[in-house]
């Protein structure tokens, strides 16, 4: 098939005689398909892996939330991180089952559109987190006599 990039070129391709009035409309169906897939990933949405790798990183301090576009809660997240060396760390804690609640269940950006990526990708980033979370707690844990 000739290689056209948008609704003009296939114009000129059929105005040529290069492509056929089938080949133009299944061509120009497509060329539409692409447009709106293009348009609907616009610059407010985000990935979900790199919401996740942020999260599971950087939780604590809320860059993953700035990331998705919640400020409020990463400006929460962080002010509760300072304040755990305030707090004997109470406040930190509270702030990493946060982060870890998020980590689990966040699927939406601040404006409402789902974060990008294979859902199964997503998935099995946050069953890895998991365990690493899980393995990194239990490894401390003395083995009982």
């Amino acid at each position: 098939m000739a290689n056209y990039e948008n609704l003009d070129d296939l114009k000129a391709l059929l105005a040529r005689g290069i492509i056929t009035e089938r080949q133009y409309e299944n061509c120009r169906r497509l060329l539409a398909r692409k447009i709106i897939r293009e348009s609907s990933r616009s610059s407010g949405e985000k990935s979900g892996v790199i919401y996740i790798v942020l999260a599971f990183f950087l939780g604590n301090i809320g860059l993953h939330n700035f990331y998705a576009g919640r400020y409020k809660c990463g400006l929460a997240q962080m002010a509760l991180t300072l304040a755990s060396f305030y707090s004997w760390g109470l406040t930190g804690v509270v702030s990493t089952l946060w982060v870890l609640g998020e980590l689990l269940f966040v699927n939406h950006s601040a404006n409402g559109k789902p974060l990008l990526g294979s859902r199964g990708v997503i998935w099995l980033m946050r069953f890895i987190a998991l365990g690493i979370l899980a393995s990194a707690l239990f490894i401390g844990v003395p083995a009982q006599e």
